[in-house]
């Protein structure tokens, strides 16, 4: 009777311990289950995200601290490399910036650089005069659907996928692309087959598309400058989505651990009653 009393009375003295426990352990994987969204609205350059990650990195590096079961003692191990992650982005901040303020321009651009195309096409099918003019057309409409590519990737670059570094060098061979056919227009290219515009309104259209043309230029070249910056955001998102999983889970594992291991004390004392 006497051990039993002492049993009970050591495990009443341990129940405010481990609620405080199980309340870290709550509280930790509340807050990594929120990193992955958080860091995901970050490289989608939302200032509230940025902010908000700061917040829940300083909470769960509060909440892990020192002491507690074996469950955090692994989350803090499995948080140093989910930290690094999180680091990574946030310390990218300006950058990140700075590549969505290109794909707003890039975008913007394209959509009057089209626009602009498609009066130097009608222009052309108006006054076609030579054998030629419908191979000047088909470049046309060809630097219309350029154009068109070269924002949808500019776009998926900043998603922060794994395929964020061959996007980069798709867009860079797009860019360059449409900057010599655009130059061939006004000067004829007979490598790329390409015959110049020689009709006075479809010129100055052209012109007038290629000064707009550098200007975006400008922005694409900005984004290529950030490309380091955006595949490391990417692989710290990539990194932090798996790291963060051990985070997430610490409360399930620390609560299979106490069942097995309650199962096992009471295994070891049948039919125990005192004396």
């Amino acid at each position: 009777m006497i051990r039993a009393i002492l049993f009970f009375a050591a495990a009443a003295s341990a129940m405010p311990a481990a609620a405080d426990d199980d309340a870290r352990l709550w509280k930790l994987a509340t807050d990594t289950q929120s990193l992955y969204g958080l860091a995901t609205d970050a490289l989608a350059n939302s200032d509230a995200a940025f902010e908000a990650l700061a917040e829940t990195r300083g909470r769960i590096e509060a909440t892990l601290g020192t002491g507690g079961p074996d469950a955090l003692a692994e989350a803090r191990a499995a948080w140093l490399p989910t930290r690094d992650a999180v680091d990574t982005i946030i310390g990218r901040r300006a950058e990140l910036v700075a590549a969505h303020e290109a794909q707003s321009t890039i975008g913007a651009a394209a959509r009057q650089l089209v626009a602009r195309l498609d009066e130097v096409a009608r222009i052309l099918v108006e006054t076609a005069a030579d054998p030629e003019a419908a191979s000047r057309v088909y470049h046309v409409a060809r630097t219309q659907r350029l154009l068109d590519r070269l924002a949808r990737r500019v776009d998926e670059a900043l998603e922060g996928s794994a395929a964020t570094p061959t996007i980069i060098d798709n867009i860079g061979r797009d860019a360059k692309l449409v900057e010599v056919t655009l130059d061939a227009f006004v000067t004829g290219n007979d490598e790329l087959e390409i015959s110049r515009i020689a009709e006075a309104r479809a010129a100055a259209l052209i012109s007038e598309v290629r000064t707009l043309y550098a200007a975006q230029g400008e922005a694409i070249d900005a984004l290529l400058d950030a490309s380091a910056d955006l595949i490391a955001a990417g692989e710290a998102l990539k990194q932090l989505r798996a790291h963060g999983e051990v985070l997430a889970a610490a409360p399930s594992i620390a609560h299979a651990r106490a069942s097995k291991g309650a199962a096992a004390a009471a295994a070891a004392r049948p039919g125990e009653t005192g004396g």
